[in-house]
């Protein structure tokens, strides 16, 4: 996968800055320390932490290990993330008027809530 030319290589990329913050917050909600998170998930400790840092792009058999360690589903991750973001780009969507207080621009939530809630977009 090629970067954009504009995109410096150590800058994150913001849907995975996303999801990786999304990571951080279980995993630190279930009290999990990077290093037992990382071997629940059979994976090395500073490739997680560079999918939390946003840095790394998991593909989605990573995610599927994540959320095994997590012991969530693929659509957990994401639904918390994206409820109330949801919400306002739905918002946005229909009154034209943005209402987006989260860092990510409107067009992230956008593609995410299209990605994984179409029939949330469709009203």
């Amino acid at each position: 996968m090629k970067k954009a030319k504009d995109q410096p290589e150590s800058e994150p990329a913001e849907l995975a800055s996303l999801v990786g913050e999304r990571i951080r917050k279980i995993r630190k909600e279930e009290g999990l320390s990077l290093e037992l998170f990382a071997l629940r998930c059979d994976m090395n400790a500073a490739y997680v932490g560079h999918i939390e840092r946003g840095v790394q792009n998991p593909t989605l058999n990573t995610l599927e290990r994540i959320c095994k360690g997590l012991d969530i589903s693929v659509e957990d991750l994401f639904i918390d993330m994206l409820f109330t973001d949801v919400q306002r780009s739905v918002c946005l969507n229909q009154k034209k008027k943005s209402t987006n207080t989260s860092p990510y621009p409107d067009e992230i939530i956008d593609r995410l809530a299209r990605a994984f809630y179409p029939a949330i977009l469709a009203c």
